[in-house]
């Protein structure tokens, strides 16, 4: 099974309880999101989903990944795996 990855970094960050959070990864494909969020969290990432779907119409946003910044980089080279 073949997934694209998309959008793999932005410069965005959140601050969540004193720690900064850098997005990862955004697909406006819910599924596949959930499955990378899924396998980062296997593989010991602290990795959250934010969905940025319009709750009316569903076909406009996309759901984002995001990791702890001192995590980021090793969740890349992890999506870069998958993506192999």
């Amino acid at each position: 099974m073949a997934i694209l990855f998309t959008n793999f970094i932005k410069q965005e960050t959140m601050n969540n309880k004193n720690r900064e959070w850098q997005i990862i990864y955004s697909s406006a494909n819910k599924m596949q999101a959930t499955i990378v969020l899924q396998h980062l969290q296997d593989e010991g990432i602290e990795a959250v989903m934010m969905d940025k779907k319009d709750s009316s119409y569903t076909i406009f946003g996309e759901s984002e990944i995001y990791c702890p910044l001192e995590q980021s980089f090793d969740a890349l080279n992890i999506l870069e795996k998958i993506e192999e």
